[in-house]
C-alpha cells in the first residue's frame, strides 16, 4: 500500500479529510501508473476521503479501484476496496448499499478464514448502521 495513501486514510478518520486530500493531489502526479496497487490505494484513500467530505464522486474512485483489481492476484487490496466501498456507500447515505457490500466481504474473509478482518468489517461497517439506527 502507499504510505503516503495510509496517511490519508488516518487523516481522514481523524476528520481531516481536506488535508488527506491535499497530500493525495501532491503525491498523485509522481506516483508510478504501473504500479497497480500504489494506484488502487491512492483512489480508495482518496475515494474515502471525498465520501467524509459528502461527495458523490467518491465512489468513482472506488469504482476505479475495483476495475484494476480485475484479473490481480492482490486479496488483501481486493478486500480494502471493498471495505472503502462499504464506508463510501455509508458516508454518502446509502446504509442499504453499505449493508450489502459489507455482508459480502464478511462472507469471503470467513471462508477464508480471515476472521479478525471479518470482525473489523462488522466493527466499522455493520455495528456503524446499527448506532445509526438506533440513534433515529
Amino acid at each position: 500500500m502507499n504510505v503516503t495513501a495510509e496517511w490519508a486514510i488516518s487523516l481522514t478518520l481523524l476528520g481531516r479529510s481536506e488535508e488527506a486530500l491535499a497530500a493525495l493531489a501532491q503525491v498523485r502526479p509522481s506516483s508510478r501508473t504501473e504500479d497497480i496497487g500504489d494506484q488502487i490505494s491512492l483512489d480508495i484513500a482518496e475515494g474515502l476521503a471525498r465520501a467524509t467530505l459528502g461527495d458523490a464522486s467518491a465512489s468513482e474512485f472506488v469504482a476505479r479501484a475495483r476495475v484494476r483489481t480485475a484479473g490481480i492476484d492482490m486479496v488483501v487490496m481486493s478486500d480494502l476496496v471493498a471495505l472503502t466501498d462499504a464506508h463510501v456507500h455509508l458516508r454518502l447515505g446509502d446504509p442499504e448499499g453499505a449493508r450489502r457490500i459489507a455482508l459480502e466481504l464478511i462472507e469471503t474473509l470467513e471462508r477464508r478464514g480471515t476472521h479478525a478482518f471479518a470482525a473489523t468489517v462488522r466493527r466499522e461497517v455493520l455495528d456503524a448502521l446499527e448506532a445509526d439506527a438506533q440513534r433515529t
